[in-house]
């Protein structure tokens, strides 16, 4: 097991955590939202990226408000993009009751799935295969 603080969002609420119990300890851990949101900041190849976005599809009981929250105070344009884009490509329910015109996409195209497609809405590529969609 490992610790890593990342700069990925300006600030942290309670809510992004949760305490996991082992015994005598207590381990402040990521909650679900703020963890998938990592993860996708530390998917650096296209296999990495894959895994997040299947571990995405699973995703059905992610907290809206809390999401929001993260999503506005991510630093990384490539996370937000990604994770938008994933999220409405797996259809979560979820999904609809995020504000993501709140959420600051910067501007540009970013390059995030090498030889993928890129995705008009949240300019960035994607993977190309239909079946990530």
């Amino acid at each position: 097991m490992s610790y890593d603080r990342q700069r990925l969002f300006e600030d942290s609420d309670p809510m992004d955590f949760a305490e996991v119990q082992h015994g005598e300890f207590s381990v402040r851990v990521s909650a679900p939202e703020r963890a998938i949101l990592e993860t996708i900041h530390d998917a650096t190849t296209n296999a990495a990226v894959d895994s997040a976005l299947e571990l995405m599809r699973g995703l059905t009981t992610l907290r809206p408000r809390v999401l929001q929250w993260l999503l506005e105070g991510c630093r990384s344009i490539k996370v937000k993009r990604f994770f938008l884009w994933a999220a409405e490509a797996s259809g979560h329910e979820w999904f609809n009751r995020l504000e993501a015109a709140r959420v600051d996409l910067g501007k540009g195209k970013r390059l995030f799935y090498r030889g993928g497609r890129f995705d008009r809405k949240y300019r960035i590529t994607v993977p190309r295969d239909e079946a990530h969609a």
